[in-house]
């Protein structure tokens, strides 16, 4: 009885209740659509790290052999290799439902990146050590792997923890990620 007394209170009350503002407090970005920002989803550590330096780890025999057309290897990933999860999440980094189908994430890709939007798969260093050093690539224990710094307008698009995230950027963008690469050694 004490719950419905306090509710048939708050509704008796004439006055609406404001939620307080804070100070200088900005609103959050919005998309250009209008969208809502959605909410964060859970990152890995790995990719925690990887967007804390901005830095990220590649081997062309782990990370797929020069495919970048990010509509093109999103639908590869979901269709021929059966990363269903990839979709949903690629969706919802986008601000889109998690329902989204592969056009429509293609759709929004072409407006935000533009047609030639282009995909990085990118790892860790320890990352990158473990899986060469789980394939047997190299068996003399002194591997080098491409460094790469990620741009600003970079957005997270998958992130499978240990095994790597995917990064989608502009044309323009790839083009400085590209000569930003520096072969590193990994021991």
């Amino acid at each position: 009885m004490r719950g419905r007394r306090s509710y048939n209170r708050s509704i008796s009350n004439k006055q609406s209740r404001q939620v307080p503002r804070i100070k200088h407090a900005s609103k959050a970005p919005a998309y250009p659509t209008g969208a809502v920002v959605p909410k964060p989803l859970k990152l890995s550590d790995e990719a925690q790290e990887i967007l804390r330096t901005r830095v990220g780890y590649r081997t062309e025999g782990a990370y797929g052999e020069g495919y970048r057309d990010a509509k093109a290897v999103i639908e590869h990933e979901t269709k021929e290799l059966g990363n269903s999860a990839e979709r949903p999440e690629a969706a919802k980094r986008l601000g889109l439902p998690g329902t989204s189908s592969l056009k429509q994430i293609g759709e929004e890709i072409d407006r935000r990146f533009g047609k030639d939007a282009k995909v990085l798969w990118l790892a860790t260093k320890e990352g990158v050590k473990y899986y060469l050093d789980n394939e047997g690539e190299g068996d003399d224990g002194d591997w080098s792997v491409d460094k790469f710094t990620i741009p600003p307008g970079a957005l997270l698009l998958t992130d499978l923890g240990y095994d790597g995230q995917l990064f989608l950027m502009n044309a323009k963008d790839y083009s400085e990620v590209e000569k930003s690469a520096t072969s590193v050694p990994v021991k």
